[in-house]
């Protein structure tokens, strides 16, 4: 049976801080791709070996090209998504070391079908040399001919959109898997007409990123999705992404105007959709203006307070790009009465842990910033 090393590149961890834009990480949109081409070679009768599980933090390089070449797979694709200075910067291209022939055919193939199955511009392929900012050790130090695929510009307004969408996603799935399918010569027989006909209805199980998804950013979501009023009758809060909570996220959009069921989003929490959620959740759960919660009344009473301003006016810059986005009051706390004291930012008082730690993050997601969750 032939073998895939299906490479997502960045984990869940990687942005922030870098590997991403604010309404997109990278992560996403490599491992939506990575999902749709796992099943779609899978029904071909590939077996595919990934260096990274899906949903997982990042794994290093190293690690998973030595288990690429540990399972001696036949070919190595890898999935990412670009950015660049310049927002004019458009397109798809595709990386091999320069010495490897069956990585430039490979790439070549990729290219060819990325091309046929969506309308992102076409930029080529690309040598990957020592020496160069080419120098990718994706392709450079795996034995098998690999591909390093560059599927559009995070920074150009375009693309993102379309690198946002479960359509092109999608595509990108299909082109992979006949591309990798026609490199090593074996049939393609994936489903493509259930997964194209989800390029326009994000609710099928088999391209929402998010279905099966496990951990911390699940619960926070049903935390939201219940706080709005959706209703989660059998499993509750349960972190975990099962239909259950996909037919929540569609009520919700439904309601917001956010999505339909032939929309591309249709299903996924994706930034609209978790934007109009703590936007109707504000004065529920998450940004409850902190000075309206009496102590007392509290459940389980937290408070916020960031890492150390330096200066009294970089305190102040602070406080105001907080006041910009969020309606709470904040309060300053010099650490000394000394002439050159840190300075910190302090809330008021939240009604349970879970509360503030969900403000706490939307504070770091903003600034990047140091926030602490302390006992009121």
């Amino acid at each position: 049976m032939a073998k895939v090393g299906l490479d997502l590149g960045h984990g869940r961890n990687t942005y922030p801080p870098s590997k991403g834009v604010p309404s997109m990480a990278e992560f996403s949109f490599n491992q939506g791709v990575g999902k749709v081409a796992k099943r779609l070679l899978e029904e071909s009768g590939v077996e595919v070996v990934l260096g990274q599980p899906f949903d997982s933090n990042d794994v290093p390089l190293g690690t998973r090209t030595d288990k690429y070449n540990a399972e001696d797979v036949d070919i190595v694709m890898s999935v990412h998504a670009d950015f660049n200075g310049n927002d004019e910067a458009t397109g798809f291209w595709g990386f091999y070391w320069y010495t490897s022939s069956g990585g430039r055919r490979l790439a070549q193939i990729w290219s060819k079908h990325l091309e046929a199955e969506s309308d992102m511009r076409d930029r080529g392929i690309q040598q990957s040399k020592r020496g160069s900012w080419t120098n990718f050790h994706m392709v450079r130090e795996t034995k098998a001919p690999a591909v390093l695929m560059e599927h559009g510009f995070m920074s150009n307004k375009n693309d993102l959109a379309k690198l946002k969408s479960t359509k092109y996603r999608t595509e990108a799935g299909i082109a992979l898997a006949k591309a990798a399918c026609e490199y090593l010569g074996i049939p393609f027989k994936g489903k493509v007409t259930a997964t194209a006909s989800a390029s326009t209805n994000s609710s099928s199980i088999s391209t929402n990123e998010w279905f099966d998804r496990k951990g911390k950013d699940v619960k926070e979501l049903q935390d939201l999705l219940l706080a709005a009023g959706e209703k989660l009758p059998k499993f509750g809060a349960d972190a975990h992404f099962g239909k259950e909570t996909l037919l929540a996220v569609q009520s919700f959009q439904r309601k917001h105007d956010i999505s339909t069921p032939k929309g591309d989003f249709y299903g996924v929490p994706g930034p609209r959709t978790m934007e109009k959620l703590s936007e109707v959740t504000e004065s529920k759960v998450i940004a409850k203006a902190p000075e309206e919660v009496k102590k007392e009344e509290a459940k389980d009473p937290h408070r916020l307070h960031t890492g150390t301003f330096p200066t009294a006016e970089a305190l102040a810059n602070g406080i105001k790009r907080l006041e910009k986005e969020f309606s709470w009051i904040f309060y300053e706390r010099a650490e000394s009465t000394k002439f050159n004291a840190g300075y910190r930012i302090f809330t008021g008082v939240y009604p349970t842990k879970e509360a503030a730690e969900r403000a706490a993050e939307r504070i770091r997601e903003l600034t990047g910033w140091l926030v602490y969750v302390i006992e009121a």
